[in-house]
């Protein structure tokens, strides 16, 4: 994809964002979501958890491939910010979340796609394509879908 189709699709108001595959190829969206063959994960603050479940409140979660948040969780050593920029949350935001884990081991399960950017939890730094600003591979499922045994949650830090 071009900058300017990136550009163009980033300055759409968010619920008029078009679907992946008016913009990406099959094989393109195809290669994404084969990251998630080992599962995904999904992080999220321990109050939303408790008070919403994993979803979002249009029913949709953001994921990462397994692998790649065992890889972050690694690489960063437990460093708040360098979490966050991998995240792509605003700085601080762990200071007052905790945060924890979720696992879901298969996600094709729970229709995994690409983002549209018409999400609920799309942000200001959600760009199209699949990817965190860092790179990182992000998908999205119907997490208001999955029942809670088909999910696990664990603390993503003992203590802050």
């Amino acid at each position: 994809m071009s900058a300017e189709k990136r550009d163009e699709i980033i300055a759409m108001p968010k619920g008029s964002r078009p679907d992946p595959s008016e913009y990406l190829s099959p094989e393109y969206i195809q290669g994404r979501l084969d990251r998630f063959t080992d599962g995904a994960t999904r992080f999220i603050p321990e109050s939303n958890l408790d008070k919403y479940g994993i979803a979002q409140r249009d029913g949709t979660s953001f994921v990462m491939p397994k692998s790649e948040a065992d890889a972050m969780i690694a690489g960063t050593g437990g460093d708040l910010r360098l979490m966050e920029e991998e995240l792509g949350l605003p700085e601080g935001f762990l200071d007052s979340n905790q945060i924890v884990r979720i696992d879901i081991e298969d996600p094709r399960q729970f229709n995994l796609r690409i983002p549209s950017g018409n999400e609920a939890g799309a942000n200001e730094q959600w760009i199209p394509g699949g990817r965190l600003p860092t790179g990182a591979s992000e998908a999205v499922v119907d997490g208001g879908k999955i029942p809670q045994g088909d999910y696990t949650v664990t603390d993503v830090f003992e203590e802050k």
